[in-house]
């Protein structure tokens, strides 16, 4: 149910039970509570209802920069790295992990391998059954 198919005597439910009114003429409601609030109809209940997730906490809308570091840290949950800025002993760190990935590389190349077999097996065997129907 889409906001245009609503009609125009509809009450918005708040999370917490109460009810807004539309305000105004063109029909606006101030869903200021976060929730899941349902807009509706007073008499139809839950059956034509549209939901709406409210999220009213204005410091997750901030549009401010953020600086490339600050991000970082946000973001990954460790401090970030540059080029500069590297100890040592991140780096072998990085070093680590990426010895640890190597192992994923082999196992893509074995099922890269079973992938090709698969499909050269398949052809021959399909080739094989088309030659038999053909000689019935």
């Amino acid at each position: 149910l889409g906001v245009r198919d609503m009609p125009d005597d509809v009450v918005g439910m708040h999370p917490d039970g109460g009810a807004t009114n539309p305000e105004g003429e063109a029909g606006l409601m101030t869903l200021g509570t976060t929730g899941i609030w349902d807009i509706r109809s007073p008499g139809d209940g839950a059956t034509r209802s549209l939901s709406l997730a409210v999220n009213a906490s204005t410091g997750e809308s901030d549009l401010t920069r953020l600086d490339k570091d600050e991000f970082v840290t946000s973001v990954s949950g460790a401090p970030a790295m540059t080029a500069s800025g590297a100890t040592p002993s991140q780096q072998l760190e990085v070093r680590d992990v990426e010895r640890r990935q190597s192992f994923w590389r082999y196992i893509v190349a074995a099922v890269f391998l079973l992938l090709v077999a698969e499909t050269l097996v398949s052809n021959r065997l399909s080739r094989h059954v088309m030659k038999e129907a053909a000689s019935l």
